[in-house]
């Protein structure tokens, strides 16, 4: 993953589609896991609550960050974009994709076992997966335009403190909430940057 040559925008959607790729197979790893679990309410419930979570991701990183990251990449200057690109598409990278990996983890196990606690290494993996993925787009965000992300930050610290205060909760509960509080952060943020966010896009 480490970038190298001047078509920004080419190298921007490779990137954008590797963290597609990502999603897609934590897609397949939650039904793979349905597959061999007696369906239900439980289950399907369970099913909906993962899906919704990376339907999530995929919101955090396509909505807004992939076309701002074009943006800084198109104003900075030769010598420079070089160094921003190959800083966020490698280094800023690496936490978003072990992100991904990770919730497809606490996914599988959430789906296999709904309605029992999640593991020490599931709670692990669903705190860290999400916390990872936001910081991810903290370290972007701060590299490209030096402004730190608050609702981004708020959102990993409350993802890693769901699983730490409910841990003896079901986990599809878990999941939910985790998921819920990923979604109101980046809603916040969507509010909040709306102007920008709409210029970027339209742009």
């Amino acid at each position: 993953m480490v970038y190298c040559g001047d078509d920004r925008e080419a190298k921007a959607a490779a990137y954008g589609l590797f963290v597609i790729i990502a999603l897609g197979e934590s897609i397949v790893a939650i039904g793979v896991s349905a597959s061999s679990v007696e369906r239900d309410a439980k289950l399907a419930g369970a099913v909906a609550v993962a899906f919704a979570g990376v339907a999530t991701l995929w919101w955090a990183y396509f909505d807004f960050v992939a076309p701002a990251v074009e943006r800084a990449l198109k104003r900075a200057g030769d010598t420079a974009r070089a160094k921003l690109a190959r800083d966020v598409f490698t280094f800023c990278h690496y936490p978003i994709v072990a992100g991904i990996i990770l919730f497809a983890v606490a996914a599988k196990k959430t789906v296999a076992h709904p309605d029992e606690a999640l593991s020490g290494a599931g709670r692990f993996a669903l705190g860290a997966g999400i916390a990872l993925y936001l910081l991810g787009f903290v370290l972007a965000r701060y590299r490209s335009i030096r402004r730190i992300a608050w609702e981004r930050v708020l959102g990993a610290a409350a993802a890693v403190l769901v699983v730490l205060l409910l841990d003896a909760v079901a986990a599809a509960v878990v999941m939910m909430a985790a998921v819920a509080l990923l979604a109101l952060a980046l809603a916040v943020e969507a509010a909040r940057l709306r102007e920008l966010r709409a210029s970027i896009r339209a742009g």
